[in-house]
């Protein structure tokens, strides 16, 4: 009698996303980038904002895009920024004043953004 044992399963398309990262193929790579990020969510009313102050379309590539996206990447391990704004977001739609405080989120967003931009510009 032979025994089989599961020793791996395919959840959220895992080989594809090693295989790129392993091989550092540089066209595909971008699909996975942040992926737990923008599976929660978390990035939606952030992507809106500098869509809006920066003038580009996050879901399109656009070299302020994968800046964009490269520069997100810093929240992969600590959501806390980002949980915060969306929360205030949620907040202010549902009548509270908080405008003062996401104003407050957003310029630091856009400053921490503006000089990666400068330093990854060079």
């Amino acid at each position: 009698m032979q025994t089989h044992i599961i020793t791996s399963g395919d959840i959220s398309a895992q080989e594809p996303t090693f295989i790129t990262l392993i091989s550092k193929e540089p066209e595909f790579f971008p699909v996975f980038r942040n992926r737990m990020i923008r599976e929660l969510g978390l990035e939606s009313y952030l992507s809106r904002a500098f869509e809006l102050k920066y003038g580009f379309n996050s879901d399109k590539y656009s070299k302020m895009s994968a800046l964009y996206w490269t520069w997100l990447q810093q929240f992969h391990w600590n959501w806390t920024p980002l949980m915060e704004f969306n929360e205030k977001i949620i907040k202010l739609k549902n009548g509270g004043d908080m405008e003062g405080e996401i104003e407050e989120y957003l310029i630091r967003f856009f400053n921490s953004f503006d000089k990666f931009v400068k330093d990854n510009s060079k």
